[in-house]
């Protein structure tokens, strides 16, 4: 019975100390780094100590002015551009260069949709207007194209809509695998 006893009470001295062994461990990890930063800062202290203590030296000497500057400090945005006015104005450009396109196209190729227009193009008086075979067909095929278009221009917004949220959300998409930027 008391080799029972001695061995209940070290079962429980054991049981206590394995159950205080993560508290210690994460106290000696919480000193430790407690002790990291305070050692930086202490090199930090010194290292200015030792700045000021050298120009007191050459304030003593006379022959240099001596002062101790901290480092600079700079934000991590860029300065400039504006990346969203950077965005719109490069979708605005595009659409810009892409109808000027269009127009300088026409000019080289024109289109003519009526009669009086061939006329004025020609200079020449229209004697007769053939028809559409298969009206509906055109119909369909306008639809279709107007349809066409509808999406590309819905799907360029949806992508400008998209990197203009990722870029105010602080995502960069980047061009190329250059290291140079």
């Amino acid at each position: 019975r008391g080799q029972l006893s001695q061995h209940r009470g070290k079962a429980a001295e054991l049981k206590q100390r394995l159950d205080s062994a993560p508290k210690v461990e994460a106290e000696a990890a919480q000193l430790n780094r407690d002790y990291d930063i305070n050692k930086a800062q202490y090199s930090a202290m010194l290292a200015n100590y030792e700045k000021a203590r050298l120009g007191e030296q050459a304030d003593n000497a006379g022959s240099v002015r001596f002062e101790v500057v901290q480092p600079p400090t700079a934000a991590y945005g860029p300065v400039s551009p504006k990346r969203s006015l950077l965005l719109a104005g490069v979708l605005a450009l595009a659409l810009g260069a892409g109808g000027g396109l269009c127009y300088l196209l026409t000019l080289l190729r024109p289109v003519v949709s009526s009669t009086r227009g061939l006329s004025e193009l020609t200079g020449l008086p229209v004697l007769g207007v053939v028809s559409a075979a298969f009206p509906q067909q055109l119909h369909a095929k306008a639809r279709h194209e107007l349809f066409g278009f509808v999406t590309a221009v819905g799907g360029l917004v949806f992508v400008f809509v998209i990197v203009f949220a990722l870029n105010w959300a602080g995502f960069r998409l980047a061009l190329g695998a250059s290291g140079a930027g």
